[in-house]
């Protein structure tokens, strides 16, 4: 099962994120429950260095629709790509610079 949280981080030394002082980003992520994929995001955000700022939602992914036709397709393709690697995927990273 794939699961979908909606997250804002602040980037640590070590991250990948070059801009921006923080970022909204969606996590695709497989898990058996919400409180399993709350750990594995948490574990992944702290691997990739950033620090978990909010935790808007987890939700399960099926059945999760975008307004945008091109949000559903690319986010549907990252959850595909979440199930085969067996492993949280990164949405974009909506960056900003200042609080």
């Amino acid at each position: 099962m794939i699961f979908i949280a909606s997250v804002e981080v602040e980037p640590l030394p070590g991250s990948q994120m070059k801009s921006g002082i923080g970022a909204s980003v969606y996590c695709l992520i497989p898990g058996g429950s919400k409180a399993a994929c709350e750990s594995i995001l948490r574990s992944c955000l702290d691997q990739d260095k950033y620090r978990l700022i909010k935790l808007e939602y987890i939700k399960k992914y099926e059945g999760f629709r975008w307004e945008n036709a091109k949000d559903q397709i690319e986010y549907d393709r990252l959850a595909k790509r979440a199930a085969l690697k067996n492993d949280l995927v990164y949405g974009t990273f909506y960056t900003w610079a200042e609080e």
